[in-house]
């Protein structure tokens, strides 16, 4: 390792620390705290939550006051933190303990730095990478003498508590954009947003009655038109000697779900023209499906989108960008369905769903098994209204509340959307976008404040240790000189280990147990009839045999006797043996 600073000694971790190691029974230690993984915020040293441990039932790993433990599992998250309190954790961390050539905090920040973080994740790949001490033993880092280190903790958490400051205010005034997103989206919905528009439009406001028997009407006139479209191409498709796969019957409407007074009356109260009515009875609800060779497909004019694809960068909000695509005959060959653009797409299983994620589509695509989407194919119903409202809406508060989370279609189809005229629908849609574009800048803002910070976090630390944070002082010892006492110190303690082994009495070797391997050698060598006494003979069994050994020998014996492998003759007073004989076939 090149430029050492003065003073400051080249070092592998593993010559500076080691894993504490201890293991603990949780209910020996009922009473404390247990930390798992997800106990601990990724790279942020912090302890965000704990478990009892007596609620625990496997072996831990011990930890005490000012260790700093390590998860080794998925290195990439960097989960590193230095608990106030003794207690137990999870074995995916490793736990060290400060020693005197190096201060637990100081080990604290050192792991939390980004070159060891790259380090540890490049050592291993996978879908769960774990690293174990051996690898990141390996570690090569410039330790400085105790007394600096003391100085470089303590500048660092000035300073770091300088950011905490920033990014406590930067946090607070997202947590406050979010409100108002939400508060926006709540008032746009309840029709306050667009009052004055209303009442300067009062001639394109429709009786709610009257708007919804239209919207019904529309989708009657939709699957009608649906159904006629299917016959010519039915009717095409045997004129052509049912060439290809048959024509798929466009699936029949539901019929309207009714909705309770009582359900109504939880709901808040719409203005004039306006009307709530289920989920169901307005939208396609529809999920997607995963075909087998779907892998394989290399078309280009339909996206088939899985869960994942949410987080590509260009999917934040409309889906654009697919890892799979298919061609019109792919579609047809694995009976896949492209839904139309505009469709609102989001997770239907498992935790992604907590993550409260909905995209909708830029142009007709396909979707995996995982998703479910909603979508309109009448005039009276804008796809944008549909998308804002589902960005109101909390998936968190209407899956089925399993362990492995699913939103079905008995989730959604009750829902009670707001239904207003389509002029009134455009409008709410022009106010919500221009209001959000400005609130999307101002937490883009918020969120760049925020990597900086990040980044100047790590800027501290590089430049800590690198020895350019604090002066050195000649009056320290070299770490180095520390570093060769500690080891000549224990090489010295591991010599005279290996002395006192040398020294200690030799153990006599324990007599052995008599067993039925031993009996079966010594009828083998008789080859007939052997009495019990002269057999006992053979085996060592005598007076000085204890009491254990011979009964456990007669056990055995007792036990081969009945299996018929051993033959037994009663001969006067005395029992006489040998090996049964195996008839041959």
């Amino acid at each position: 390792m090149s430029d050492v600073p003065q003073g400051w000694a080249a070092a592998r971790l593993a010559d500076i620390v080691q894993p504490r190691g201890e293991k603990a029974s949780p209910q020996s230690m009922s009473d404390k705290k247990f930390l798992g993984m997800d106990d601990v915020e990724a790279h942020t040293r912090r302890i965000v939550s704990f478990k009892n441990a007596g609620d625990l039932k496997s072996s831990a790993a011990r930890f005490y006051k000012d260790d700093v433990l390590y998860g080794r599992l998925r290195p990439y998250l960097n989960k590193v933190v230095r608990p106030s309190f003794d207690g137990l954790a999870s074995a995916e961390f490793i736990v060290f303990s400060g020693n005197d050539l190096i201060d637990s905090r100081f080990l604290l920040y050192r792991l939390n730095s980004s070159d060891f973080t790259s380090f540890a994740n490049h050592l291993n790949e996978g879908d769960r990478p774990r690293v174990d001490f051996a690898q990141i033993g390996e570690f090569e880092l410039s330790l400085p003498p105790p007394n600096e280190q003391s100085r470089i903790v303590e500048k660092i958490e000035i300073l770091f508590a300088e950011l905490d400051k920033g990014e406590e205010s930067l946090e607070a005034a997202k947590a406050r954009a979010g409100l108002y997103r939400q508060s926006l989206l709540k008032h746009a919905f309840e029709g306050h947003l667009t009052a004055d528009w209303r009442a300067a439009n009062p001639d394109k406001l429709e009786d709610p009655e009257t708007l919804l028997t239209r919207i019904q009407d529309e989708r009657a006139a939709r699957y009608k038109q649906a159904l006629d479209d299917w016959q010519s191409e039915l009717e095409k498709w045997r004129d052509e000697g049912e060439e290809g796969k048959k024509p798929a019957k466009p699936k029949r409407p539901k019929d309207a779900i009714e909705v309770a007074k009582a359900e109504l009356s939880k709901m808040s109260e719409l203005p004039r023209g306006w009307a709530y009515a289920p989920l169901a009875n307005l939208f396609n609800i529809v999920s997607g499906g995963t075909p087998k060779g779907i892998e394989n497909c290399v078309g280009e004019e339909y996206p088939f989108y899985k869960i994942s694809d949410m987080n590509t960068e260009g999917n934040e909000r409309s889906m654009s960008l697919a890892n799979i695509n298919v061609s019109e005959q792919e579609l047809g060959r694995l009976n896949l369905t492209a839904y139309p653009s505009g469709t609102v797409i989001f997770p239907k299983r498992g935790g992604a769903i907590l993550t409260n994620k909905k995209r909708q589509l830029s142009k007709p695509s396909c979707f995996d098994l995982n998703t479910m989407g909603v979508f309109s194919d009448i005039d009276s119903l804008s796809p944008d209204y549909l998308w804002l409202w589902f960005a109101a809406l909390d998936l968190g508060k209407i899956y089925d509340g399993s362990n492995v989370p699913q939103i079905n279609n008995k989730n959604v189809e009750p829902l009670l959307f707001p239904v207003c005229s389509i002029a009134e629908q455009a409008e709410i849609v022009d106010e919500l976008e221009r209001k959000l574009s400005t609130l999307d800048a101002v937490e883009k803002q918020l969120e760049e404040q925020l990597t900086r910070s990040t980044a100047l976090r790590q800027s501290i630390l590089k430049r800590a240790f690198s020895g350019e944070l604090v002066d050195q002082d000649p009056n320290d010892e070299p770490a180095s000189v520390l570093l060769e006492r500690i080891k000549a110190e224990k090489a010295e303690a591991e010599v005279a280990a290996k002395r006192d082994r040398k020294t200690k009495p030799v153990r006599k070797p324990k007599s052995r147990r008599p067993s039925m391997t031993d009996l079966i050698e010594v009828l083998k060598k008789e080859s007939d009839w052997v009495s019990a006494s002269k057999a006992a003979q053979g085996l060592g069994i005598a007076d000085g045999t204890s009491s254990d050994d011979v009964e456990a020998f007669y056990r055995q014996l007792k036990e081969r006797i009945e299996a018929n492998e051993i033959e037994v003759e009663r001969r006067g007073d005395e029992d006489w043996l040998r090996l049964a004989k195996v008839e041959a076939n």
